[in-house]
């Protein structure tokens, strides 16, 4: 099914995000406790040392939103193919009345 609503493009906005943040969480894991991690400031060339439990802790309340949100949109792009099938089901239904109808009549 072709969808032109735009909801491909964030869909596939969101599934980046969330596989980002799945490897960053997978790369911090692998870290020794003492590892230093440093962080860059938004739009900067700036990076600070930061502590890994609360890096880790981050990206793992990211983790959970983005996947809570993808399931979200899965759920509402669910919903809708649902009742776009239950209207095609019902005009088809309409249309084998209405040409039954029809026949028995000729």
């Amino acid at each position: 099914m072709k969808r032109t609503n735009g909801h491909d493009s964030q869909g596939t906005e969101n599934s980046t995000k969330l596989e980002e943040l799945r490897v960053l969480d997978s790369e911090l894991s692998s870290l020794k406790k003492g590892a230093r991690v440093y962080v860059q400031q938004p739009n900067s060339q700036v990076f600070f040392l930061s502590r890994l439990p609360e890096i880790r802790s981050s990206v793992k309340q990211q983790l959970a939103e983005q996947t809570a949100g993808a399931k979200e949109q899965l759920t509402q792009q669910t919903t809708a193919a649902k009742q776009q099938l239950t209207q095609q089901t019902a005009a088809a239904k309409q249309q084998l009345t209405e040409h039954t109808t029809a026949a028995k009549q000729s």
